[in-house]
Formats: C-alpha cells, structure tokens, sequence
C-alpha cells in the first residue's frame, strides 16, 4: 500500500486518495489484529559489517523509524536534506539500504500510521510517505540503469560474456522484478517515441498517389531499440525463473556445449554424488517424454535428440560415480543394473 503510484493527495481532496487514509479509516485495531507482529531483536552475526538479512530484523526497523521520525518533526516546506532543508545531509544515502527494503518500511510505516493522533499528523505521514515512495524510486531506475548498461556491454562483447554476466546477477539476485518492470517502461518509452518522430515527419508515400498494381509499401519495422529492450527483457525473465532451478539451468548449458570432453568436464564438476547424478538423469528424461507428447509433428527433432545424448552421457557418469562409491574398478562405459534407465535414454 505504501508503493502507489497514486498522486498525494493534498488537503482538499478526498480522504480516500492516498493508501495511508485507506489504512486509516478501516475498522478495528489494525495494529492488533493484521499488522504484521513486531520481531525480537535479531543476534548479530560474528564477523559481519552488514546487517542481518532477516526480514524485520529490529535494527532495520529502528534504522527506518529513525528516518520517519525525523521527517515526521520536520516542516513540510524544509523535507530536503541540508542545505536546501532542514534534514542531515546524509540522511537517505546513510539509510537507502533499510529504506528500500519493502517488507520492513511498510512495517513500520504501518506501526507509525497507528500513532497518528491528529489530521496534521496523518497529512505529514502522508507527505513523508510520498517524498521517500519518489526518492526510492528514482534509486531503484538508477541501479537499473547501471545493471542494463552491464547488460549490453557483454551483449556486444558476445554471448560467452553475456551468458557469464546475465549467471553472475541472477546468482547474486541482480535480476529482480524491479529491473523487468524498469525495461516494459522504457520499451515502452522508446515505441512512443518513435511514434511521436513519425507523426512529425512528413509521409512521402502518402502524398504520392499509388499507380495502378504497384505494390503496397513496405511496413517500417520496429526500432532496434525497442527489439533490443525486449530481448534483454525476455532473457532477465528466463533467468529469475530458472534462478532456483539448478536443474534447468545445467541441461541448457549442456545443450549448448559441442563438445563431449566439455560436457563430460561440466559433470564431473557439478554432479559430485551418484543421487545427484540420478536426480539429474530423470530430469531429463522426463524432459524428453513431455517434449515427444507435447511437439507438433512439423517440429524438429534436433533438440529431443541432443538431451537424448546429454541423458546417455549422465547415465554413463552415473555409473562410473556407482563404481567409485562400491570401490569397483572402472570399467570404461560399462553400465551396473540401473532398472533400464539407461536402456530408455538409448532409446
């Protein structure tokens, strides 16, 4: 409630115009009965500078309240940090961290709410509230601005480097709803300003009249921009949804890898036990099950045929990993009873 996008709303307009007055007029004790519970202090961790990620940590609310509370007994024409205002001049930088952490400001902006006893305090908190909703955001489009340009940096250096760049942010969860939400807008942006470019230029084709059984004229296609800005939004989508699926992502890497020595190296690096190899081993040949039921026929087999390869060669290490673990010497690629699994990935 504390994210709308909704206009403030000022003394004169309706009560109903911001979430806060929502919040407000609503029955009972929220603060008893919905609002989230008040946590324990959380334990500090030995040798870290960093606060604990825990998500109502007590020392990230306490760090947010001290922002609110200062805002809060400040006038409403002097909410600027030092020289402009009256606020430190440090105030949002020292605080950015606690302040974008969502969870943890609606909860106290929730706590802060229930303490209002005046209609000039619920119009200050409603000043307050909106002042650091447009602060955040203007944070949030700078650090996705930094990530984008990342992004297209390695893109032009090639797929290695991007696929590395693009592993490195999901892993470090770079990639975030945010950053999609920040490329619909500006590919949006960037279609209307096309537009806009079109509508100002004079059409030439429109004044010249079309002669009989010519052609009709070509449609300008979209900017590069703009299919630029949907690629890379396509595939920072594609890889928050396969971040907590290990799975996913190492056959597609193993599809794309040519050679069998690189493939077999990528095993033995990621796959260190013989359950995790069988995990692995079923995945994919559930993987080809659902794509043979599910294909059209027109399509082709190129992909079906390569995680057919990539299910015998998993099949095969996980042999030699049942070997290792019996203490059996290896037998190159002779297989033990594995109850037919490799037999359904030969065929």
């Amino acid at each position: 409630p504390f994210s709308s996008p909704a206009p403030f709303a000022r003394r004169h307009t309706s009560q109903a115009a911001h979430p806060l007055r929502c919040l407000r007029a609503a029955p009972l004790s929220l603060s008893a009965k919905d609002s989230p519970p008040a946590p324990a202090a959380a334990k500090p961790k030995e040798g870290a500078d960093a606060p604990s990620s825990t998500i109502y940590d007590q020392e990230e609310r306490d760090r947010v309240s001290s922002v609110i509370d200062i805002m809060m007994n400040t006038p409403a024409d002097a909410l600027q940090p030092a020289p402009k205002g009256s606020l430190p001049p440090t105030i949002y930088d020292d605080n950015m961290e606690w302040l974008l952490n969502e969870p943890v400001y609606k909860s106290v902006m929730y706590s802060r709410l229930e303490q209002c006893g005046t209609e000039e305090e619920l119009e200050q908190l409603e000043i307050v509230d909106q002042l650091l909703l447009d602060i955040k955001k203007k944070q949030r489009d700078t650090w996705n601005r930094e990530k984008l340009e990342i992004i297209i940096g390695a893109a032009l250096e090639g797929p290695t480097l991007l696929d590395e760049v693009l592993s490195d942010m999901r892993d470090s969860r770079a990639l975030d709803d945010g950053l999609v939400d920040f490329l619909e807008a500006l590919t949006k942006q960037a279609a209307i300003n096309k537009e806009s470019v079109a509508a100002a230029k004079p059409d030439p084709v429109a004044k010249k009249p079309k002669k009989k059984g010519a052609p009709d004229a070509p449609e300008e296609g979209e900017p590069m921009l703009v299919t630029m800005l949907k690629i890379i939004k396509d595939r920072v989508i594609a890889e928050i949804r396969t971040r907590d699926k290990p799975y996913v992502r190492m056959l597609a890497v193993l599809l794309r890898i040519d050679e069998k020595e690189e493939r077999d190296a990528l095993l033995r690096s990621t796959v260190l036990t013989e359950e995790a190899a069988e995990m692995f081993e079923n995945f994919t040949l559930d993987g080809i099950q659902y794509m043979e039921q599910h294909r059209a026929d027109w399509l082709a087999d190129e992909r079906v045929e390569k995680m057919k390869g990539v299910a015998r060669e998993v099949a095969t290490f996980r042999a030699k990993l049942h070997k290792m673990r019996a203490g059996s010497p290896d037998h190159g690629d002779e297989r033990p009873d594995d109850g037919g699994k490799a037999a359904k990935a030969d065929a």
